[in-house]
Protein backbone atom coordinates (compact mmCIF):
# COMPACT_ATOMS: atom_id res chain seq x y z
CA UNK A 1 0.00 0.00 0.00
CA UNK A 2 1.43 3.47 -0.63
CA UNK A 3 1.91 5.06 2.54
CA UNK A 4 -0.47 8.44 3.27
CA UNK A 5 2.54 10.74 3.59
CA UNK A 6 3.34 9.69 -0.06
CA UNK A 7 0.45 10.36 -1.56
CA UNK A 8 0.14 13.31 0.46
CA UNK A 9 3.62 14.55 -0.82
CA UNK A 10 2.80 13.82 -4.35
CA UNK A 11 -0.92 16.08 -4.63
CA UNK A 12 0.96 18.71 -2.44
CA UNK A 13 3.00 19.07 -5.64
CA UNK A 14 0.26 18.53 -8.12
CA UNK A 15 -1.79 21.20 -6.02
CA UNK A 16 0.89 24.13 -6.22
CA UNK A 17 1.85 23.56 -10.38
CA UNK A 18 -0.45 25.41 -12.75
CA UNK A 19 1.25 24.79 -15.87
CA UNK A 20 1.32 20.97 -16.03
CA UNK A 21 -1.18 20.06 -13.57
CA UNK A 22 -3.25 18.07 -15.98
CA UNK A 23 -0.52 16.03 -17.46
CA UNK A 24 0.71 15.31 -13.49
CA UNK A 25 -2.25 13.90 -12.63
CA UNK A 26 -2.14 11.49 -15.33
CA UNK A 27 0.27 9.53 -13.70
CA UNK A 28 -1.76 8.89 -10.41
CA UNK A 29 -5.05 7.31 -12.70
CA UNK A 30 -5.90 4.15 -10.82
CA UNK A 31 -4.81 1.88 -13.53
CA UNK A 32 -0.93 3.60 -13.42
CA UNK A 33 -1.10 3.16 -9.42
CA UNK A 34 -2.86 -0.84 -9.68
CA UNK A 35 -0.21 -1.79 -12.39
CA UNK A 36 2.92 0.04 -10.51
CA UNK A 37 2.07 -1.14 -7.75
CA UNK A 38 1.43 -5.02 -9.25
CA UNK A 39 4.95 -4.51 -10.24
CA UNK A 40 6.61 -4.05 -7.38
CA UNK A 41 4.47 -6.97 -5.54
CA UNK A 42 5.82 -9.38 -8.15
CA UNK A 43 9.65 -8.14 -8.03
CA UNK A 44 9.15 -8.65 -4.90
CA UNK A 45 8.48 -12.60 -4.94
CA UNK A 46 11.57 -12.56 -6.93
CA UNK A 47 14.10 -9.86 -6.04
CA UNK A 48 15.11 -8.04 -3.11
CA UNK A 49 17.09 -5.33 -5.60
CA UNK A 50 19.79 -2.62 -4.23
CA UNK A 51 19.93 -0.81 -7.65
CA UNK A 52 16.90 -0.42 -10.23
CA UNK A 53 16.95 1.46 -13.65
CA UNK A 54 13.81 2.81 -14.47
CA UNK A 55 13.08 3.60 -18.61
CA UNK A 56 9.91 5.67 -19.47
CA UNK A 57 10.14 6.62 -15.82
CA UNK A 58 8.11 9.65 -16.93
CA UNK A 59 7.66 11.63 -13.49
CA UNK A 60 8.87 8.90 -10.96
CA UNK A 61 6.02 7.77 -9.21
CA UNK A 62 7.48 4.28 -9.57
CA UNK A 63 10.60 5.41 -7.82
CA UNK A 64 8.65 7.04 -4.93
CA UNK A 65 6.54 3.25 -4.41
CA UNK A 66 9.78 1.72 -4.75
CA UNK A 67 11.39 3.08 -2.15
CA UNK A 68 8.62 2.54 -0.21
CA UNK A 69 8.39 -1.35 -0.70
CA UNK A 70 12.20 -1.57 -0.66
CA UNK A 71 13.41 0.09 1.97
CA UNK A 72 16.97 -1.30 1.51
CA UNK A 73 16.90 0.13 -2.30
CA UNK A 74 20.58 2.25 -2.43
CA UNK A 75 19.81 3.92 -5.72
CA UNK A 76 17.42 4.15 -8.43
CA UNK A 77 18.17 5.74 -11.72
CA UNK A 78 15.27 7.30 -13.61
CA UNK A 79 15.09 7.09 -17.31
CA UNK A 80 13.27 9.43 -19.83
CA UNK A 81 13.29 11.33 -23.03
CA UNK A 82 11.68 14.14 -21.45
CA UNK A 83 13.55 16.92 -20.13
CA UNK A 84 10.50 18.11 -17.93
CA UNK A 85 10.43 14.71 -16.30
CA UNK A 86 13.85 15.51 -14.71
CA UNK A 87 12.98 18.11 -11.95
CA UNK A 88 9.13 16.16 -11.15
CA UNK A 89 11.10 12.80 -10.37
CA UNK A 90 13.12 15.00 -7.63
CA UNK A 91 10.14 16.78 -6.43
CA UNK A 92 8.16 13.93 -6.35
CA UNK A 93 11.02 11.27 -4.77
CA UNK A 94 13.04 14.12 -2.41
CA UNK A 95 15.46 11.23 -1.97
CA UNK A 96 19.51 10.94 -2.88
CA UNK A 97 19.15 7.66 -3.98
CA UNK A 98 17.11 8.70 -7.01
CA UNK A 99 18.46 10.35 -9.85
CA UNK A 100 17.26 11.45 -13.05
CA UNK A 101 18.64 11.37 -16.55
CA UNK A 102 17.37 12.78 -19.93
CA UNK A 103 18.16 10.20 -22.89
CA UNK A 104 16.44 7.77 -25.23
CA UNK A 105 15.92 4.35 -23.80
CA UNK A 106 17.06 2.81 -26.71
CA UNK A 107 20.71 5.25 -26.42
CA UNK A 108 21.50 4.66 -22.49
CA UNK A 109 25.12 3.76 -21.46
CA UNK A 110 25.21 1.25 -19.03
CA UNK A 111 27.95 2.27 -17.43
CA UNK A 112 27.66 -0.74 -14.24
CA UNK A 113 24.99 -3.40 -14.25
CA UNK A 114 22.07 -2.80 -11.86
CA UNK A 115 20.25 -5.63 -9.97
CA UNK A 116 16.98 -4.78 -12.26
CA UNK A 117 16.16 -2.70 -14.90
CA UNK A 118 12.22 -1.87 -15.31
CA UNK A 119 10.58 -0.42 -18.77
CA UNK A 120 6.70 0.18 -17.98
CA UNK A 121 6.79 2.41 -21.10
CA UNK A 122 6.74 -0.57 -24.08
CA UNK A 123 3.67 0.68 -25.61
CA UNK A 124 5.41 4.26 -26.40
CA UNK A 125 7.92 3.41 -27.96
CA UNK A 126 8.12 1.32 -31.67
CA UNK A 127 8.99 -2.56 -31.69
CA UNK A 128 12.94 -1.51 -33.42
CA UNK A 129 13.21 1.12 -30.38
CA UNK A 130 12.13 -1.68 -28.04
CA UNK A 131 14.68 -4.04 -29.56
CA UNK A 132 17.44 -1.23 -29.81
CA UNK A 133 17.09 -0.59 -25.84
CA UNK A 134 16.73 -4.37 -25.27
CA UNK A 135 19.54 -5.71 -27.12
CA UNK A 136 21.41 -2.98 -24.86
CA UNK A 137 20.83 -4.50 -21.45
CA UNK A 138 23.98 -6.13 -19.66
CA UNK A 139 23.70 -9.79 -20.31
CA UNK A 140 22.24 -11.36 -16.99
CA UNK A 141 20.11 -8.28 -15.10
CA UNK A 142 16.87 -9.38 -14.33
CA UNK A 143 14.25 -7.01 -16.74
CA UNK A 144 10.70 -6.33 -15.87
CA UNK A 145 8.53 -4.89 -18.44
CA UNK A 146 4.86 -4.11 -19.10
CA UNK A 147 2.74 -2.96 -21.61
CA UNK A 148 -0.81 -3.09 -22.13
CA UNK A 149 -3.64 -3.32 -24.83
CA UNK A 150 -5.00 0.77 -24.62
CA UNK A 151 -4.91 0.88 -28.35
CA UNK A 152 -7.51 3.86 -28.15
CA UNK A 153 -4.59 6.34 -26.31
CA UNK A 154 -2.93 8.41 -29.03
CA UNK A 155 0.40 8.21 -27.46
CA UNK A 156 0.58 4.14 -27.06
CA UNK A 157 1.88 3.13 -30.42
CA UNK A 158 3.36 -0.41 -29.96
CA UNK A 159 0.48 -1.87 -28.05
CA UNK A 160 -0.23 -5.89 -27.34
CA UNK A 161 -3.52 -7.62 -27.99
CA UNK A 162 -2.64 -10.47 -25.48
CA UNK A 163 0.02 -11.36 -23.00
CA UNK A 164 1.63 -14.01 -25.68
CA UNK A 165 1.57 -11.01 -28.13
CA UNK A 166 3.32 -8.63 -25.56
CA UNK A 167 5.56 -12.00 -24.86
CA UNK A 168 6.36 -13.43 -28.24
CA UNK A 169 7.27 -9.09 -28.53
CA UNK A 170 9.29 -8.94 -25.48
CA UNK A 171 12.34 -10.86 -27.35
CA UNK A 172 12.68 -12.37 -23.65
CA UNK A 173 13.31 -16.05 -23.35
CA UNK A 174 14.23 -16.99 -19.85
CA UNK A 175 10.59 -15.61 -18.14
CA UNK A 176 10.01 -15.77 -14.68
CA UNK A 177 7.09 -14.33 -13.93
CA UNK A 178 4.52 -13.06 -16.80
CA UNK A 179 0.65 -12.20 -15.76
CA UNK A 180 -2.38 -10.22 -16.78
CA UNK A 181 -3.76 -7.46 -14.14
CA UNK A 182 -7.24 -6.31 -14.90
CA UNK A 183 -7.36 -2.42 -15.09
CA UNK A 184 -9.94 -0.37 -15.49
CA UNK A 185 -11.34 -0.72 -19.38
CA UNK A 186 -8.05 -2.69 -20.25
CA UNK A 187 -5.29 -5.29 -19.76
CA UNK A 188 -1.94 -4.72 -18.14
CA UNK A 189 0.56 -7.33 -19.05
Amino acid sequence: MIPIKRVSSWMNIIRNEHNNRDRLLECFWESQLLSKYWLCEELFKVSKPSSIIIHGAWYGSLAGILLDEFPELESIECVDIDPECRDYVRKFNQSQRVISTTCSMEQYIYHSTPDVIINTSCEHVTQDVYDEWYDNIPVGTLVVVQSNNMFHIREHINCSSSLEEFIENSGMTNIIMSGTLDIPNAERY
